[in-house]
């Protein structure tokens, strides 16, 4: 199966943009995982995944998004940020999603903070690698990674 690969370098790919005095981002991570998964950006198009439901919570961007799976039953990827925390994010796989608030057989949470962070992803219709690094590194010795390895 193809992969294809993102990067904040690509011409036109959504970066993470910090707004400055209130501590909080204008573009932060479900933008930058709605351009990878489901809409693409400057050519290069989405994964396939589908967005399914965003939280009707107030002041929550909880959002879900399901994989192309090989199995009956696709497996979901929970992404909330917290854009007026100084950008911290978290994702979560989950079985059975009714709401983003309401799932069952769900992964460990990963969580981290933005902080002039760059990214890199490369994945297919089933499962995707994120990995952010602050763009001040030229290593990766600072970075984090997720691996979203859906069936």
């Amino acid at each position: 199966m193809p992969v294809t690969f993102y990067s904040s370098e690509d011409p036109g790919a959504p970066q993470f943009v910090y707004s400055g005095s209130s501590g909080s981002y204008k573009i932060g991570m479900i933008e930058i995982l709605d351009a990878i998964l489901v809409n693409g950006y400057s050519g290069k198009t989405g994964l396939g995944w589908t967005k399914v439901m965003t939280s009707a919570v107030a002041g929550s961007d909880r959002t879900v998004y399901r994989n192309q799976s090989a199995y009956e039953s696709d497996c979901h990827l929970l992404a909330e940020s917290s854009p007026t925390n100084g950008g911290c994010f978290k994702m979560q796989i989950a079985d059975v999603v009714s709401t983003p608030e309401d799932y069952s057989g769900y992964s460990q949470v990963i969580n981290t903070y933005i902080s002039g962070y760059k990214w890199m992803a490369v994945g297919d219709k089933r499962s995707f690698i994120f990995i952010a690094f602050p763009s001040s590194y030229t290593t990766f010795s600072s970075s984090f990674h997720l691996v979203v390895p859906l069936p």
